[in-house]
């Protein structure tokens, strides 16, 4: 889902006076990073890029509390914390105000004014100004190892195996203190089982981290143990503890939580992270995959180390970003997919930066989901210091991967020991705006672009989704206007319409509107009409309309429909929906809009046309009328607002019988037969209650079912469109799962041979897909899946490598999943349901191929183990091949790209290859013909090879197949016979007959010497001259020329010798 673009921005410091780095991390309220050194604390702006403010304490307060060890910063990012080695916690308070363009500094007002010269814009840009002062300090027995934010108070982890409360005044809670060796612990939370304590005095808490969603913290322990500690009480009152041992980890050190997906990722000290959860009903945290590089991207792990630090993406918890002590980033999603690793490209690909050590310390995500700031050491190679070149001075820059130049403060690089680098994310829009529209394409957004694939809203089929988008590799990069960027970065939702043709994209306010036909924005004309409307969930289309909701004047919630086809103004709003909150998740399911509210309801409307034709700016009255249908709650199924990931309707039905809906008009409802939502990686399917049914002309009252859980550990889903089908089947009526590391899962309709379609959920299957991509998008109609994948490039291997990170783009990939879905379907006796898919998709031009790589993976996979398969799949391929006109084709293709050493297997299931050449032969397919030939070279004698090869060449010649008799000739000359060479000339000439000689009306024909040096060139100049005496008698010259091209034929010569016979 994420994919850095370019190279990383490199921010220097301050010198090596300030100590070694510590910790980064975000500011809760403003756009700022916080950078801890040993002794300083630095305040930069996320956005510029720029450093804001930098505290350094006093000779002497470094003297008396010892260096800098962790920070911590309160809800509302007014106080610091800040704990040093010697056990003081140092209160700061944070004054963080704003000002103004006009107010900044020379080098940074000179490069704003070069991008824009609007005085309006650029005082909209306001710049933080931030002072840090210290006003308290608190001693802790025991030495400080870990802080974290417990409600109102610091829960302070100490090396005595105390956790002491401390209020944001500094003042000690003491009723509240908790000592790890009180606490029981057992393998779950079953009243059952028997607690038992630590048992070890010196051990203590290395880690602390408070989860509200998980209802407990999570401890890494000194001994490399972790835990998990549940409370009854909000307060975590010490009575009110039990502790559970997270028995499927060791050797940790150090842990992420993932609130949204409700688990927990855990670093060890062999390279690997164990991503595990808690059951819901015992406790029992169990591993729910493995994050750890292949052999081919790492020799082992020696080579990284233990893991350093890692953390979640902080909007959609999507992705972790993990670092090692030894140097090395990765990317991973949320259930075990690497996105992006800095030490290679590909698997096993070679890579420059092998050796380079680009030790990262400590990282986090920005506030605007965009960004990842990370604390780099000094590269060092083979364990040597190697410093950057750059340039020194007071003022200096540094140049960007998006072409922008930032400047930055003076410092010089040489001695300096810490980088700042900035490393910038594209994302695939359904992350934040999961609209069914943005699944069927192929679409990325940046924080201040987009990027489009293809030839977007060219070219559209018949369900109103761009076929242009898979054709060709090249992005098509949109820069949205600077002039609503300037007071509305970063970007946030972007949607794109079911054609592809328009684009809405929405930042912190207002919304823009690009055409990629006329590639040109739309934005408001009233910058305040603009600035008082902020997009609340997303936004969608539904025909030409945008539906935006949004929060008016920071009070009021509502749904805005605005057309595409008239300016953007409040005067030309086409209708609107007022709610009592704000909207979380929408989508649009024919003439239905769905609504997820943040008091956790869904909320069903309907939008009926009441006038036909384009609504435009001069139109009077709206178009169509909104009616609510129904509300339901969601909370019983929606423990938290947050962890609700998608709202998707859909078409599948998976209980006896169906809704019919056929009597009614396109124009009129039709509701979603189900709604399919994704709950903290669970898919959950709430569908329409059969007991409701339709009135004649009109929608009764429908109920929704409880919901029935499909699948767990789900990232992303696919469904077709409703109401956009332009054919039935089984793929049409399909739903795709990512799962992850755990593969592609495809939900499928199983049609009895008596009904037309599914009626209960056992007559659907769900399958497990291995693809080697990372989809993106599914194209139902196509059988494709879109996927996206990272590249490096190594322009300047001695500039790239200084930079530690190779340059990124993304690339897309694509991948055909039919042959998937048949072989599991062969595999599970179900060959009759595999033949109505095969033949639903036979039109497609690269079905033969799909065929050959099933039966290609079939035949490699048992032929080198083909005595210990029971139940070999390879002979219900076989069968199920023959049943398609492409069954010749396939065997041959298969066997002529597979080893000899598998061809016995293949043709023991197939059948002998001469039989297979002789239907060939007879149904007149004599390029299929050739390729078994090749295949009897390798199995017969050379004889054999050579009789078939004759009778091949003699049907290309009556079929004018000039190529193929080319390669056939070549093919008998360089075939070897068995016999001996002749060395005599083969004919001997005769002397010319007189003219005086007896029976003078006889025509005396010469014989003439054949210059050959083999038996096979002579037949074979026989067999081509015999040919072109008949082209010659039946009078076709053009096809005796071409012959005579294709075929190297001596023609002049041949026709002198036929002047007394055929010529």
């Amino acid at each position: 889902m994420y994919y850095p673009v370019g190279w990383p921005k490199i921010l220097l410091a301050a010198g090596v006076e300030d100590g070694k780095p510590v910790q980064i991390l975000q500011h809760p309220r403003k756009e700022l990073i916080i950078v801890v050194r040993e002794k300083s604390i630095s305040l930069w702006h996320s956005r510029l890029c720029t450093l804001v403010y930098c505290y350094k304490p006093s000779e002497a307060a470094l003297q008396k509390n010892g260096f800098n060890t962790g920070a911590l910063t309160s809800s509302d990012g007014t106080i610091l914390v800040v704990s040093t080695v010697e056990g003081i916690l140092s209160f700061l308070s944070l004054h963080i105000e704003e000002y103004s363009y006009h107010q900044m500094s020379l080098p940074l007002k000179k490069i704003l004014y070069y991008r824009h010269d609007s005085t309006c814009v650029r005082a909209m840009l306001d710049v933080l100004t931030a002072t840090v002062e210290p006003f308290y300090e608190t001693a802790v027995v025991g030495g400080i190892t870990s802080l974290t934010t417990v409600h109102d108070c610091i829960m302070v982890s100490t090396g005595y195996g105390v956790l002491y409360r401390v209020l944001w005044d500094g003042q000690f809670d003491s009723h509240l203190t908790i000592k790890l060796q009180s606490i029981q612990f057992s393998a779950d939370l079953t009243p059952q089982s028997k607690g038992q304590l630590i048992g070890e005095e010196e051990v203590f808490a290395e880690q602390v981290i408070c989860s509200r969603e998980l209802c407990g913290l999570i401890l890494v322990l000194s001994n490399g143990r972790a835990a998990f500690v549940a409370s009854q009480s909000a307060h975590y009152e010490p009575s009110s503890l039990h502790g559970v041992w997270i028995n499927c980890v060791d050797n940790v050190t150090c842990s992420s939580v993932n609130a949204r997906y409700k688990m927990a990722a855990f670093g060890r000290t062999n390279g690997a992270v164990t991503v595990a959860s808690a059951d819901e009903v015992t406790g029992i945290w169990s591993s729910n995959h493995v994050l750890q590089l292949s052999s081919q991207q790492v020799a082992d792990e020696c080579h990284i180390g233990p893991v350093k630090c890692m953390e979640w993406s902080q909007h959609d918890a999507m992705v972790i970003a993990v670092a090692w002590q030894r140097g090395g980033l990765s990317i991973w999603s949320v259930y075990g997919v690497l996105l992006y690793y800095s030490h290679g490209d590909q698997p096993g690909t070679p890579s420059p930066f092998s050796g380079t050590r680009c030790i990262v310390s400590s990282l986090c995500w920005s506030s605007d989901g965009y960004h990842l700031w990370m604390l780099r050491k000094a590269s060092s190679r083979s364990g040597s210091t190697n410093t950057d070149d750059g340039d020194q001075g007071e003022d200096h820059k540094t140049h960007t991967s998006d072409n922008q130049v930032d400047y930055q403060l003076s410092g010089s690089r040489k001695g300096n020991n810490m980088e700042l680098l900035v490393m910038q994310f594209i994302k695939n829009s359904i992350v934040n705006n999961p609209i069914i529209s943005n699944h069927h394409h192929l679409f990325l957004q940046g924080p201040d672009r987009l990027y489009l694939h293809g030839k977007m809203g060219v070219v559209c089929n018949g369900n109103g989704s761009s076929n242009a988008m898979s054709s060709g590799p090249q992005w098509r990069i949109v820069q949205l206007p600077f002039s609503y960027l300037c007071a509305n970065w970063p970007l946030q939702y972007a949607a794109l319409d079911e054609s592809g043709r328009h684009v809405a994209a929405a930042g912190s306010a207002g919304f823009v509107l690009y055409s990629t036909m006329k590639r040109k924005w739309r934005l408001f004309g009233n910058e305040l009409q603009e600035q008082s409307i902020t997009c609340t969930g997303g936004m969608t289309w539904w025909k030409h309309f945008v539906i935006f909701p949004c929060i008016v004047h920071g009070k009021n919630y509502e749904v805005r429909f605005y057309s595409v086809h008239s300016k953007l103004d409040h005067s030309q709003l086409v209708n609107m929906i007022k709610l009592p909150s704000p909207v979380i998740k929408l989508n649009v399911a024919g003439n239905c809009l769905l609504l997820v509210t943040k008091d956790c309801v869904l909320r069903i409307f309907s939008i009926e046309m009441i006038k036909s034709g384009v609504y435009t700016e001069h139109s009077k009255g709206a178009p169509f009328k909104i009616s609510k249908l129904q509300q339901f709650s969601l909370s019983r199924h929606v423990y938290n607002i947050r962890s609700l990931v998608a709202m998707i309707p859909s078409s599948l039905c998976a209980e006896s019988g169906s809704l019919d809906l056929e009597d009614t008009d396109d124009d009129e409802l039709e509701l979603p037969v189900s709604i399919l939502i994704n709950v903290s990686g669970k898919i959950l399917m709430i569908q329409q209650d059969r007991s409701t049914c339709m009135e004649k002309g009109k929608l009764a009252k429908v109920k929704y079912s409880s919901p029935v859980c499909l699948a767990s550990a789900v990232e992303a889903l696919w469904t077709p469109m409703i109401g956009h089908t332009v054919s039935s089947g089984h793929l049409m009526e399909s739903l795709w799962l990512g799962c992850g590391s755990h593969g592609m899962k495809v939900w499928l309709p199983l049609y009895p041979r008596d009904e037309g379609h599914p009626n209960f959920l056992s007559k659907r299957i769900m399958l497990t897909l291995d693809i080697n991509i990372y989809t993106q998008a599914v194209l139902f109609e196509e059988a494709i899946l879109l996927g996206l994948t990272h590249e490096t490039a190594y322009h300047n291997v001695h500039f790239t490598a200084n930079r530690s990170f190779p340059f990124a783009t993304v690339e897309q990939t694509t991948q055909i999943y039919l042959h998937h879905i048949l072989r599991q379907l062969l595999r599970r006796n179900l060959g009759s349901h595999a033949f109505q898919i095969a033949q639903s998709c036979s039109h497609l031009p690269y079905f033969a191929h799909v065929l050959e790589l099933m039966l290609h993976e079939v035949l490699e996979e048992e032929a080198p183990v083909q005595l210990s398969i029971p139940d070999a799949l390879l002979p219900r391929v076989v069968e199920f091949i023959k049943q398609f006109a492409e069954f010749l084709d396939t065997i041959g293709s298969c066997a002529r790209k597979t080893e000899v050493a598998l061809w016995q297997y293949l043709f023991a299931a197939v059948g002998s290859p001469r039989d297979l050449f002789e239907t060939c032969i007879q149904k007149g397919r004599l390029k299929t013909a050739a390729t078994y030939l090749i295949v009897i070279q390798n199995l017969e004698t050379a004889v054999v090879s050579k009789q078939l090869a004759t009778r091949l060449l003699e049907s290309a010649l009556e079929q004018s197949s000039w190529q193929l008799c080319n390669d056939l000739v070549r093919f008998l000359k360089a075939i070897g016979s068995g016999d001996s060479p002749v060395a005599t000339p083969l004919i001997q000439p005769s002397p010319k007959p007189s003219p005086s000689s007896g029976d003078d009306h006889k025509v005396h024909r010469p014989q003439f010497v054949l210059d050959l040096t083999s038996k096979e060139e002579y037949f074979i100049d026989l067999i081509l001259s015999r040919h072109a005496r008949k082209l010659l008698l039946a009078c076709k010259l053009r096809d005796l020329g071409r012959f005579a091209a294709h075929l190297n034929f001596n023609l002049a010569a041949w026709l002198s010798r036929e002047r007394y016979r055929a010529a």
